[in-house]
């Protein structure tokens, strides 16, 4: 896993963090 899939991860991960905090906020 080079430096692009650990980037594209970590976006994913980010990114449905803040969908559940934004569902909770909602």
């Amino acid at each position: 896993m080079g430096l692009r899939g650990g980037t594209a991860s970590l976006a994913a991960k980010i990114a449905s963090l803040a969908a559940k905090i934004a569902s909770l906020a909602a």
